[in-house]
């Protein structure tokens, strides 16, 4: 049984043990891969065997992977062209990450929904790019390897990917925390409890007889101050936002 004194630390370990148990997600194997070429940048056959290829790295990565090659828009319509066009294939806030190659204005966007927003954080985002659009898709003789670039572009969802806690390490992380913090309440509560002298009226009143009690002056003195400055990275997070059909996405671009 509980005792009263002893509830809040019983509530306190619950709702951490909660905290940690709220990230936790599961999800099905069963992603597919898409490539929307239209701009004809890709014969029939490399088609399908690059949706062949992202098909098999949808099953590893455990996110639905897309391609996109169009001319249907601007670096300034870009990010919310691939969240809406990603949606449209797979649903909104559905596991996914699309490859958008731009070919109206050279500016490529790469889209996360679902788990992806935490599997590609911005940083991961920013890599990706520039080991595809910016390996295989620069030249001054318009002879772009969009073949190169979609392939490396699947190895690199598996291969960069940041994979967040399993539910095991969740549960044997919340539960090690929960003790931590168990003991030292505990310990906090133990040392109030504990080890204190017995109080009566004769203590005050031998001190009021000059039993002991001396007071001091006390005065803080104030010597110096510092200052410090440390430089913020502005891509150092994951960044979300909410496109024009209502999901939740986060993603970069590349001008090439």
């Amino acid at each position: 049984m509980i005792k009263y004194r002893n509830f809040p630390l019983f509530i306190l370990t619950i709702m951490l043990f909660l905290s940690f148990m709220s990230g936790i997600s599961v999800s099905a194997n069963g992603y597919s891969a898409i490539i929307c070429d239209d701009y004809n940048a890709l014969t029939d056959e490399q088609e399908t065997e690059l949706t062949q290829y992202l098909y098999n790295k949808s099953q590893e990565a455990n996110v639905n992977i897309a391609v996109v090659i169009t001319d249907a828009t601007n670096k300034y319509g870009a990010m919310d062209y691939a969240d809406v066009y990603e949606e449209n294939l797979f649903g909104i806030d559905s596991n996914s990450i699309l490859y958008l190659i731009n070919m109206n204005d050279d500016y490529d966007w790469i889209s996360c929904s679902g788990t992806a927003i935490d599997y590609y954080p911005q940083h991961t985002i920013d890599y990706i790019l520039q080991n595809t659009s910016g390996v295989y898709l620069i030249s001054q003789n318009d002879n772009m390897d969009f073949y190169g670039a979609i392939q490396s572009y699947g190895d690199l969802v598996v291969s960069q990917q940041t994979l967040p806690m399993s539910i095991f390490t969740k549960i044997g992380v919340s539960f090690f925390v929960s003790l931590i913090v168990s003991l030292i309440v505990c310990c906090i509560i133990a040392s109030r409890y504990k080890f204190h002298k017995r109080t009566n009226a004769n203590i005050y009143t031998e001190r009021a007889n000059g039993g002991g009690v001396t007071f001091t002056k006390r005065r803080d003195t104030f010597i110096r101050t510092y200052t410090t400055k440390t430089a913020r990275s502005e891509n150092s997070g994951t960044h979300t936002h909410t496109s024009s059909g209502g999901g939740t996405h986060s993603g970069g671009g590349f001008q090439r």
